[in-house]
């Protein structure tokens, strides 16, 4: 499936409760890091489910893919790793998300002003934020 044509079936098992998110993340990650694939290009498809209704899945789904997506040490951040973190902060506000992500705490605490920290960081405060 390309583009938004992942949507409608994401939305349909998400509304049946039947999307198994927190593996969908963890594979498209895996994806990301280990294959050619790019998780770059589900990203708008993640955000356009999210805002038809989808947000906790996607958080979901957002949640599990950072943790095995995002770069190593010794590895060189792209700006796909960027890019996810930056739509899960959105995603994380409309789903009211809390809690540690520690592959995004890492990188939060690195020094600089590379764009995956600046990035990491502010999804960081927002998860751990006190109420």
């Amino acid at each position: 499936m390309e583009g938004d044509d992942a949507v409608p079936p994401l939305l349909q098992l998400a509304a049946k409760g039947a999307l198994p998110a927190a593996e969908t993340g963890r594979l498209l990650g895996l994806l990301g890091r280990r294959t050619r694939y790019e998780a770059g290009p589900a990203l708008p498809s993640l955000e356009l489910a999210a805002r038809q209704g989808a947000h906790a899945e996607v958080w979901t789904i957002l949640r599990h893919l950072l943790a095995a997506f995002l770069p190593g040490e010794g590895e060189r951040a792209r700006r796909a790793h960027t890019d996810a973190v930056v739509l899960a902060t959105g995603i994380a506000t409309w789903a009211g998300a809390r809690g540690e992500i520690p592959e995004v705490a890492a990188h939060a605490k690195r020094r600089g002003s590379a764009s995956l920290a600046r990035a990491c960081r502010s999804l960081r405060q927002f998860l751990t934020r006190e109420t």
